[in-house]
């Protein structure tokens, strides 16, 4: 239950950095199609009220994580700068905003598209292109999410998955269609790689990764007891030739030992 609690409370900062990072992204595409600097757009009415929005979010969140009262104190002061900023960037837009005129054509009346059929028509094949591609990831979410519990549809998932892709690739005649989230998925797809390649959940590393401690002895002390307690979901394999564990299980390795000299403990994660 407490580790729900912890998700929960962090879910404010988490959506906070979502939407600073949609938001940059947005913005930069926009500043890469038109003339201006990014700072200008970025204080731009709408992307300056999602800033703002999302350092309120990032500050609620570090307030609800932070433990000692003066880290809070700051995280408050800051949440409060940006709301004040947010009403007042919000009461600045929505009142001087007015409804601009319709576009007409060249008889006095609203400009319409010169074929409407092919409009409802390409609209409607975007629709069922999406529809499908938020099914397979819907139906591929689960194994992906647990995927020791079932290897085979893990795998499966991934096929869906990747036939889906390439289908919408050939399709749409665009393997990555640009768009201007292209830099926020970019930052996204680099984080899950490192975050799949290094770890502080051994279980959620690479697989069959060697993860090594090393403890030096400061100059002038005595053997000061020392003991290492190593827990993972997958089986635990001792490296360290000098160094052998007190206690071994499948998936755990105590050491009690001293700093009478520099200690290294050295283990191997594999299923």
């Amino acid at each position: 239950m407490a580790k729900w609690i912890d998700v929960l409370r962090s879910t404010p900062w988490v959506l906070g950095l979502a939407l600073l990072l949609a938001t940059v992204s947005e913005a930069y595409h926009l500043h890469r199609c038109r003339s201006g600097s990014l700072a200008r757009v970025l204080s731009q009415g709408s992307y300056s009220v999602s800033l703002n929005i999302g350092m309120v979010l990032f500050s609620v969140g570090l307030v609800l994580t932070a433990r000692a009262l003066p880290e809070r104190l700051v995280c408050g002061g800051l949440g409060l700068f940006y709301s004040g900023r947010l009403i007042w960037r919000w009461r600045r837009r929505f009142g001087a905003a007015q409804p601009a005129p319709p576009r007409k054509g060249a008889q006095g009346k609203p400009a319409t598209s010169a074929d409407p059929h092919s409009r409802r028509c390409a609209a409607a094949w975007r629709v069922r292109l999406d529809l499908t591609e938020i099914l397979a990831v819907a139906l591929a979410a689960l194994p992906l999410w647990f995927p020791d519990l079932r290897p085979g549809l893990t795998a499966c998932a991934l096929l869906l998955l990747a036939v889906v892709w390439l289908a919408v690739a050939l399709l749409e005649r665009s393997v990555w269609p640009r768009c201007s989230y292209d830099l926020a998925l970019a930052v996204l797809l680099l984080m899950a790689t490192v975050g799949a390649l290094v770890s502080a959940t051994p279980a959620l590393g690479a697989p069959n990764g060697t993860y090594e401690l090393y403890v030096q002895k400061q100059a002038g002390t005595n053997a000061i007891p020392l003991r290492v307690s190593i827990t993972a979901s997958n089986r635990l394999t001792p490296q360290s030739e000098s160094l052998q564990p007190d206690e071994l299980s499948p998936n755990r390795a105590i050491y009690a030992t001293d700093l009478l000299v520099d200690r290294r403990v050295a283990v191997t994660v594999g299923p």
